[in-house]
């Protein structure tokens, strides 16, 4: 199944730059860590990172609302804190 560009990139953006309605934001090593989080996701699960989704407006709307994806089961630990923050 082709996916666009946009509906691929969405779910690596770090979710306080898509809350960011100020532009204050920046962009940073968390940033990064997130994004290579959701690559793990992917890796580890098998599927793309929101993958039933297929309107970005409604997927950036849901993450800042605090959507996210499951954790997949038997990750380690370190996956699942890095996607949480903690």
């Amino acid at each position: 199944m082709h996916r666009d560009l946009h509906s691929c990139v969405v779910p690596y953006i770090d979710p306080k730059i898509l809350t960011n309605s100020k532009n204050q934001a920046k962009l940073d090593e968390k940033s990064d860590v997130y994004s290579v989080y959701v690559l793990l996701w992917k890796i580890s699960s098998g599927t793309y990172h929101f993958y039933e989704e297929t309107n970005n407006i409604g997927l950036i709307y849901e993450i800042t609302q605090g959507q996210r994806e499951s954790i997949v089961p038997n990750n380690p630990n370190n996956y699942a804190n890095i996607y949480t923050g903690k």
